[in-house]
């Protein structure tokens, strides 16, 4: 009975320091609109290089507004217009495995918001 005991403490032990240890790995996040049937405006977060992309991918007039927030490091806001996959890029450096979430818009002239997509998570 000690025996089994013993050894059902050292398993969980060992799962409690192998899984509990493991790292988080970083992700990669990606969000679209769309623009009637086509994709308006996409946004890429890619965690290697901590660098966020906004693609305005219709020529429609429409401006893309791609919006990125973290826990504790604030929000920023990435512009992108023409149409025809034309795209801007902005580089963040997080620290590493930190949360992420990324929308995008399109914008009018009047600057208000049409097609939101939802918040995309990713992490640094």
């Amino acid at each position: 009975m000690r025996i089994r005991r013993f050894l059902a403490t050292g398993v969980a032990a060992a799962a409690m320091v192998a899984f509990g240890s493991t790292p988080a790995f970083a992700e990669d996040a990606m969000a679209h609109t769309t623009d009637g049937s086509t994709w308006g405006g996409k946004a890429n977060w890619r965690s290697y290089g901590d660098r966020l992309e906004a693609c305005d991918n219709a020529a429609d007039g429409m401006t893309v507004q791609t919006q990125i927030q973290t826990k504790g490091y604030g929000s920023k806001l990435l512009w992108t217009r023409g149409g025809r996959g034309s795209c801007n890029h902005l580089t963040w450096d997080l620290p590493e495995w930190s949360y992420i979430q990324i929308r995008v818009c399109l914008l009018d002239g009047n600057l208000k918001s049409h097609n939101c997509s939802r918040w995309v998570a990713g992490s640094a």
